[in-house]
């Protein structure tokens, strides 16, 4: 690459500002400005700390980790921040911090903790601006392509548990069934009876997903009937746990029992509904204690620190991963989107999270998300629900591993380009290839440029 370099210590690129406290009990969580720690967004606030893109930079805790926000946000008093007035210059700097590795220049062996004149005097060398815009460029559109991934995916699971909620927990197609036919209701429904009259006349507005077609709408009865377990449920269903439609914990190997090749995935990997996909884990590696067998289909649930959140569908085959899980694999294909949404539900996870014990590691048994209840309709309802929602969580699927060979090329690209080892015209035959692909060939379009790139390297 001909670029005129020059060596600048990062006090000069860009220089550190503290953040500002901001505790969560003064901040707003409906706010829309992103409040951030050291490990990320932590928060939302209504007003902003800084006035534009935002580098951070953890300073306690997680420290060294960066960050970047392309909205003003809030760092608060555990990270520095950057700012500057050329959003474009800005990006750069943050994809030069991040090589310079300050996750390993901890300071303090209590808490973890990165020295501001430490960070400053470390050297770098820089490209000239024109070039420095290019490769911001290149790596920012592949993290906006990310992003936008992500939003979709998050809009995908937002229609599932929508559809979810209003067929099996407000039981509105149930409602609408009796206040058409007449049919007394409870007067425990009556609060969500107000808001169907409300939609049906034309008074409210509609969730975009309540049009069913005259098949599936008779499949729900017109009136409702109660139960000791969770009182007014429709009438024909039934309470049963989850057992009655997956299988707990149904598969797993050792050492000795273990495939020649596997992949692995941790819990660690998994947060809020999101799941990486799993990288080739060497089976000299393996540990001892036994792995679980994931199959696409399966829901698993966090069984150590619940209240954390952890939990995925898995979109793939052959996969493996640790015992701090339950795995539920559906009885039948059916029955996988309810099995998912259903144990996945909030106030699931808050139970679960209240049922834990132990004080280091509170925990649940596997056999508490076996055993939880839940409101059993007809196999032939469930089918017409899978059948709606299969398609969502199939795209959710395809994102999901484009968006991991998207940060793979993101991650391999970025240390090549700014230190000078890579081209820039070689790194836009990348993105330029990355661009015509189409979703269904975005992965393997992406597959095919790294391995070019590592065989010209080799």
């Amino acid at each position: 690459m001909t670029s005129e370099w020059r060596t600048v210590t990062v006090g000069e690129f860009a220089p550190f500002t503290y953040g500002k406290g901001l505790p969560a009990s003064k901040r707003n969580p409906i706010g829309r400005v992103p409040v951030f720690g050291s490990n990320g967004i932590v928060g939302y606030h209504d007003s902003a700390l800084t006035d534009g893109p935002t580098i951070i930079i953890g300073r306690k805790g997680t420290a060294g980790a960066v960050h970047y926000s392309p909205i003003p946000c809030w760092p608060i008093d555990t990270t520095f921040f950057v700012t500057g007035s050329d959003a474009s210059l800005l990006r750069f700097k943050y994809y030069a911090l991040r090589t310079l590795g300050f996750e390993h220049m901890n300071s303090d062996s209590a808490v973890p903790g990165l020295n501001r004149d430490a960070a400053h005097a470390r050297e770098l060398r820089v490209l000239k601006e024109s070039e420095q815009r290019a490769i911001a460029h290149i790596l920012g559109t592949l993290d906006d392509k990310i992003e936008l991934n992500r939003r979709m995916n998050e809009t995908l699971a937002a229609m599932a548990q929508t559809v979810f909620k209003s067929w099996f927990i407000n039981f509105d197609p149930v409602i609408d069934n009796a206040l058409a036919a007449g049919n007394p209701i409870p007067e425990a429904i009556q609060p969500r009876a107000k808001i169907r009259r409300s939609i049906l006349n034309g008074t409210a507005e509609r969730n975009g997903y309540e049009k069913l077609s005259d098949t599936i709408r008779q499949r729900f009865p017109s009136a409702f009937e109660y139960t000791e377990e969770i009182g007014y449920i429709p009438k024909g269903w039934r309470i049963g746990p989850v057992s009655e439609l997956a299988t707990l914990n149904p598969e797993s190997w050792t050492v000795k029992t273990a495939p020649d090749y596997i992949q692995y995935v941790d819990l660690a990997n998994t947060k809020n509904g999101r799941i990486k996909l799993a990288v080739p884990y060497e089976f000299s590696e393996a540990p001892s204690r036994a792995r679980r067998v994931l199959r696409q289909g399966d829901t698993i649930i966090g069984i150590v620190r619940p209240g954390n959140r952890s939990f995925a569908y898995i979109h793939n085959n052959d996969l493996t991963g640790s015992t701090g899980f339950a795995v539920m694999r559906p009885k039948n294909d059916s029955f996988r989107a309810f099995v998912y949404l259903h144990l996945t539900r909030d106030e699931i996870i808050d139970h679960f999270a209240h049922l834990a014990d132990g004080a280091a590691y509170p925990a649940i048994r596997p056999e508490v998300v076996a055993k939880l209840k839940c409101v059993l309709p007809s196999k032939k309802l469930l089918e017409n629900f899978e059948t709606l929602t299969h398609p969502w969580f199939g795209c959710i699927g395809t994102r999901e591993s484009q968006t991991n060979s998207l940060a793979e090329l993101r991650d391999t690209l970025l240390p090549k380009l700014v230190s000078g080892e890579l081209r820039l015209r070689e790194a836009e035959k990348f993105l330029d290839l990355t661009n015509k692909s189409g979703d269904a060939d975005l992965k393997a379009q992406i597959e095919r440029q790294l391995e070019e790139l590592k065989e010209r390297q080799n």
